[in-house]
């Protein structure tokens, strides 16, 4: 499968009978597609991310009506997709919060925590995917959100901690774990079609 961009790659999966397409889709904890730490108003997922061009917008505003729903009904309800897995982050919505607006941006005092939680709770991660139907013509295909911590966006902090190698490995490994179970469960609901996983690493921030 050569890539045309993923805004591209999905409108072309939809004319591909045999085989189901999952997309995993760079995004931040909160699913929102923010290129900084802010949280996009009610209906204003499009408008807010008209010139974002990295790959998490490009592919959510494929199917403008399920984007906006996601930004109404998880970003702006306060979703966290580390409610569970990184409990010590706090709330998306609690200003000063490691993980406020969806963004995870530990500090010096904070990432020794996170990286224990993540570490004993990296599978409790939970990941949107939805189905999606960009044309009414073509068939359906699954994005699924995903997020890194924005260690780039952590001013100041000593990067040469163990625990800053550790946070990210981790938050990675419970992307892909979340990913790779979908990918199977996806085998089980279409038992007679291959599925093809479109995997993306998320989250420049982390680097």
């Amino acid at each position: 499968w050569k890539t045309d961009g993923v805004e591209k790659d999905i409108i072309s999966a939809t004319s591909d009978v045999g085989r189901v397409h999952l997309f995993s889709v760079a995004s931040q904890y909160n699913a929102a597609e923010a290129p900084s730490p802010f949280t996009p108003p009610i209906g204003r997922a499009m408008t807010e991310s008209e010139y974002d061009h990295t790959q998490g917008p490009l592919a959510q505003r494929t199917n403008p009506i399920v984007f906006e729903m996601v930004n109404a009904f998880l970003t702006n309800l306060g979703f966290n997709m580390m409610e569970y897995a990184l409990p010590s982050a706090g709330k998306t919505y609690s200003k000063r919060s490691p993980i406020e607006h969806g963004y995870l941006t530990p500090t010096d005092e904070t990432i020794d925590e996170l990286a224990v939680d993540i570490i004993t709770n990296f599978q409790k991660l939970e990941v949107p995917c939805y189905e999606s139907r960009p044309s009414r013509s073509g068939e359906s295909v699954y994005l699924m959100l995903g997020a890194a911590p924005a260690i780039g966006y952590s001013h100041n902090l000593k990067t040469s901690k163990k625990s800053c190698k550790d946070l990210p490995y981790w938050a990675y490994l419970a992307n892909f774990t979340a990913q790779f179970k979908q990918t199977i469960a996806l085998l089980t609901k279409y038992p007679k079609k291959e599925v093809v996983y479109h995997v993306t690493g998320t989250g420049l921030g982390v680097f």
